[in-house]
């Protein structure tokens, strides 16, 4: 399943919780569906926990260089980069459109030298870093985790479907990559947030940690990602979230 996202207002806006502040290592992974991307120029976020300036926290998302030529991009708040914050981004012409992929990043921000590692369906992609991380990491725990529209930048939109999103407070490697891909929520070690985009209202996290989802817009997505199956811990199935079968109530 999946949720759809206009491209003009439409988020998810996660409950603010303690395991997803401050993490100085990182996965995001999930799979979307790009339609492209509004406004020349700007960018369309799908992960973000930053302020609408990409300063405190990280976003993922792509970034347009023209209506046709979409590239995926990492952001995250260093202090003495340049405007605070360090970029890395893939070439032009790298995202397909009107595709499902399976999007992932792992960064682990120790150390300034370290780089983000950016994946398509597994496979990773050559990087430009436009902005080097120098300082400190900065804090980000006033910031809430978003999926879609920025709190109030009219060119941080979402213009496609987003499915099966995972946060982890560590780096995956490559083969848990390709489980989670086709088994979400399969690797449970350092999972903070999972929302599988089923439509409920809130949309819940199924981490466990109660990131559960204010939802505005985002209807149900009209295509799925192509998934093998679905992992549920069996807490879910007690408490009444999935059923024995494994599908949502």
């Amino acid at each position: 399943m999946s949720r759809s996202f206009d491209g003009v207002d439409d988020k998810i806006v996660c409950a603010d919780i303690t395991p997803l502040d401050d993490m100085v290592t990182l996965t995001l992974a999930g799979w979307f569906y790009v339609k492209g991307v509004d406004n020349t120029g700007s960018r369309s976020w799908y992960f973000h926990k930053a302020d609408d300036d990409l300063t405190n926290g990280w976003t993922l998302g792509v970034d347009d260089i023209t209506a046709s030529q979409l590239r995926m991009e990492f952001t995250i708040g260093w202090s003495l980069s340049t405007g605070a914050w360090a970029w890395w981004h893939t070439g032009a012409n790298y995202i397909t459109m009107n595709k499902w992929t399976f999007l992932s990043v792992t960064y682990d921000g120790s150390l300034t030298t370290n780089d983000p590692i950016i994946y398509f369906d597994e496979v990773s992609q050559g990087l430009t870093e436009s902005r080097a991380p120098a300082g400190t990491l900065d804090t980000d725990n006033t910031r809430v985790l978003t999926i879609g529209n920025a709190t109030t930048a009219v060119d941080r939109t979402l213009n496609g479907s987003v499915g099966y999103c995972h946060v982890y407070n560590r780096v995956l490697s490559i083969f848990e990559l390709k489980q989670i891909k086709k088994y979400p929520g399969s690797i449970r070690k350092g999972l903070v947030t999972n929302l599988n985009m089923w439509g409920g209202l809130p949309e819940p996290d199924y981490s466990g940690n109660g990131g559960n989802g204010t939802v505005t817009g985002a209807i149900k997505g009209l295509s799925d990602p192509p998934i093998n199956g679905i992992y549920y811990p069996r807490r879910y199935r007690e408490w009444g979230f999935v059923s024995a079968a494994g599908q949502p109530w």
